[in-house]
């Protein structure tokens, strides 16, 4: 389980390179339907790019805009990102219909880490924590609860002290 305060979690800083290329393709893979906010789309893609320089040692070797309905890497992981400053009683959500969609082997929760709620700016400088991971199957039997102000759409939402942590991610 997942201890921000002990655990040693992956940090990967946002180059401008990193948001360069993730700009390059926002447009190309932004999918408007499940879209909640203004950063969905380019913090889904830096995400991805975290966890292929963690997972590969290399961000550039990442498949955004290749995974269209399965999951980001390897047909088996999914990773999932949030914008936030990084706190324990954040959750990684699974959106209700998502989870009827599919199910893949493992999800990848990451935070950019931000100031505050209130800045969502994505920046050189800043950093993406790969805080955890849960199994498909423990991921969609978190509780299904609404997500904070987004009222439209119900996630299955799993507590980071609950997520495994990364040094324990070998598949």
């Amino acid at each position: 389980m997942v201890d921000l305060t002990h655990d040693e979690i992956p940090r990967i800083t946002i180059t401008e390179k990193i948001i360069d290329a993730a700009l390059a393709i926002e447009r190309n893979v932004q999918v408007h339907r499940t879209r909640t906010s203004p950063v969905d789309t380019l913090s889904g893609i830096i995400g991805e790019f975290a966890f292929a320089e963690w997972y590969y040692g290399d961000w550039r070797q990442n498949e955004v805009g290749e995974t269209q309905g399965s999951p980001d890497f390897e047909g088996r992981i999914e990773v999932k990102t949030s914008v936030f400053p990084l706190s324990e009683r954040l959750n990684l959500p699974i959106r209700e219909d998502y989870a009827k969609a599919r199910t893949p082997d493992y999800y990848v929760w990451c935070c950019i880490d931000v100031p505050s709620r209130s800045d969502k700016r994505i920046l050189p400088g800043r950093e993406v924590a790969i805080v955890g991971w849960a199994t498909g199957e423990e991921a969609h039997n978190a509780p299904l609860m609404n997500m904070g102000w987004v009222g439209s759409y119900k996630c299955h939402l799993t507590p980071v002290p609950d997520l495994h942590s990364m040094d324990k991610f070998s598949i």
